[in-house]
């Protein structure tokens, strides 16, 4: 087969894996061929992120990225292309980088100055790839691309011109600790594959050898112990009390943000914001805010780029201080695992929280989508239609989940 191998940013590991799974398909007899920005994009995630001017930036991922490997093959991008998509097209794939880099959280913060000046700046880059891309694949008779991430302006580029040219496709990221993750025709947030897999293998048991892996990787987790992710947010942290003063039962409210989310199928829901769900969900379980708390994500005070805190931090806070719940700010080093062992009930709006309360048999409330919403082991709100599923809570088995 003809392989298209897409590696438009420099950044590691992800380029190296895309080299590495280059070599294993030449050595099973697979011609590859590589596509390459070469700055002939007037901006993308990379620019934007880093404001750091042309010469810099693009020098560095030039330096840094496919040509640095000893391969062949390789296609520099040419600017001077037809435009065959319409502007709806452009601006629905901008739309995640331009939420990501501004870190928008509130719908209304989605149509924002800041957010339609990016989302515009990168129409013309991402027509120039989708162009480049379908001229690539046909050129090399490619019948098949893998390309990292596949959510990111032009990395989505590259999968759309994919789907219009009918021509399958794989993203790749780094997975938590081992292994490389791939998805099938669809980018690095969706869900269909998980979804699939999760529906395949709930009822088997895993094996003995499977299970002692299973508990390793999750105990190394929940330590902090060995974590190879890309940020880490449990380094130092200290065990706390519980710090609400109400007598009811324990509720942990840990959101995490839904800039990049946004506008992908996979994770639409009926609410307008997150914040209204959780309005609802404690008064139908007549929740008391004097036994909540918010642990806010520490990611929300790192910078990313040049902006240096999210807007989820403001948007959540001000939540929680009009209901008089009690606050851990983003910065604090206190540990969300010892305020997991003590709650009664998590609410979560997809993070990886939902997923290591749901090992510690804790009752998750996640309202929106997750990657673990076919597991059985939250109760999954994504609309006003399901309110009747928080029945299951009565049934809670904390050994099923």
């Amino acid at each position: 087969m003809n392989i298209g191998l897409a590696g438009m940013f420099p950044w590691r590991p992800h380029l190296e894996h895309l080299v590495y799974i280059g070599i294993l398909l030449r050595k099973s007899s697979h011609k590859t061929f590589y596509l390459t920005c070469d700055s002939q994009l007037s901006n993308c995630y990379n620019l934007e992120l880093k404001k750091q001017g042309r010469t810099y930036v693009c020098g560095t991922c030039i330096i840094g990225g496919i040509r640095s490997y000893p391969v062949n093959n390789i296609t520099p991008l040419e600017k001077n292309v037809n435009n065959n998509l319409s502007e709806l097209e452009l601006l629905k794939l901008s739309r995640s980088s331009a939420n990501t880099l501004c870190r928008a959280e509130a719908k209304e913060e989605f149509e924002a100055e800041n957010v339609l000046r990016i989302r515009d700046s990168f129409t013309n880059p991402i027509n120039i790839i989708y162009e480049n891309t379908t001229e690539w694949i046909k050129k090399n008779k490619i019948e098949g691309i893998i390309t990292f991430n596949g959510r990111m302006d032009i990395t989505q580029g590259i999968t759309y011109a994919c789907e219009k040219n009918d021509i399958p496709y794989i993203t790749l990221e780094r997975t938590r600790d081992h292994g490389i993750l791939l998805k099938p025709n669809e980018n690095c947030l969706g869900l269909k594959e998980i979804n699939r897999l999760n529906k395949i293998f709930i009822n088997k048991p895993l094996k003995y050898e499977q299970a002692l892996l299973s508990a390793i990787e999750l105990y190394n987790r929940i330590s902090g112990n060995k974590l190879k992710e890309w940020r880490s947010f449990h380094d130092n942290n200290k065990n706390i009390y519980w710090p609400a003063k109400g007598n009811g039962q324990k509720v942990l409210i840990t959101p995490s943000s839904r800039s990049e989310f946004e506008g992908h199928l996979d994770w639409e829901f009926g609410f307008f914001n997150y914040t209204d769900a959780f309005d609802e969900l404690f008064d139908r379980l007549k929740i008391s805010s004097e036994n909540c708390v918010l642990r806010c994500h520490p990611n929300w005070t790192r910078p990313i780029g040049r902006i240096k805190e999210s807007n989820a931090l403001i948007h959540y806070m001000n939540w929680a201080k009009k209901r008089g719940i009690h606050i851990i700010h983003s910065i604090e080093k206190s540990s969300t695992y010892s305020l997991i062992n003590q709650a009664d009930i998590i609410v979560v709006n997809g993070g990886s929280t939902g997923t290591e309360a749901g090992f510690l048999g804790k009752k998750v409330i996640c309202i929106g989508h997750a990657g673990y919403e076919q597991s059985k082991m939250s109760i999954n709100i994504q609309n006003n239609s399901q309110w009747h599923l928080l029945k299951n809570l009565d049934n809670f088995d904390e050994k099923e989940t």
